[in-house]
């Protein structure tokens, strides 16, 4: 029995509907996931709200923020991505050549600069000097305040009469006899 013209044409048409999910799954949209954690004194610990960047060719794909877990998800399409990841009081990561679909794992380091109080080296010196500052004046008031109650002779002196006593006076000048 000879095959029919329609059977063949069935055939053929078939093979190419089931061909096509093949082409079709290279444009379909997969993910990059992964974990982000962050070394601390107790050990890596999972960082909730770190910011993960994907970009490709230069232009951000995407953007997206750690959960409770530190885990992550961006969509995209399957390829190469340069990702960044940014957490506060931590040291930035760039990981180059991360493919999707794929899973990945940053471990960030803390930042050294963080001195005091989660603050950057100019940050913290300038409260510290403000704080230096505070107590000097404190001092000055208390050391003030304890002397005057025992009569001391310490006085606030204020012997200009009017904004004149602010120029400087002429040196005078003496005659040799």
């Amino acid at each position: 029995m000879r095959p029919s013209l329609i059977a063949i044409l069935f055939a053929a048409a078939a093979l190419l509907l089931s061909a096509a999910p093949a082409v079709c799954a290279e444009d379909a949209q997969t993910s990059l996931e992964g974990f982000v954690t962050g070394e601390t004194e107790d050990g890596p610990v999972a960082l909730k709200g770190a910011e993960v960047r994907a970009d490709s060719g230069g232009a951000v794909l995407q953007t997206a923020y750690t959960d409770s877990k530190g885990y992550f998800s961006i969509p995209c399409d399957a390829g190469t991505y340069t990702v960044t990841v940014k957490y506060k009081g931590f040291e930035t990561v760039v990981i180059s050549n991360v493919s999707a679909p794929g899973i990945m794992e940053a471990n960030l380091q803390p930042r050294v600069s963080d001195l005091a109080w989660g603050l950057d080296t100019p940050h913290a010196l300038e409260v510290v000097a403000i704080l230096v500052l505070m107590t000097i004046l404190a001092a000055g008031m208390a050391t003030y305040a304890l002397a005057k109650d025992k009569n001391s002779g310490i006085q606030m002196v204020n012997d200009l009469d009017g904004p004149d006593d602010l120029e400087e006076d002429e040196p005078e000048v003496l005659d040799d006899p």
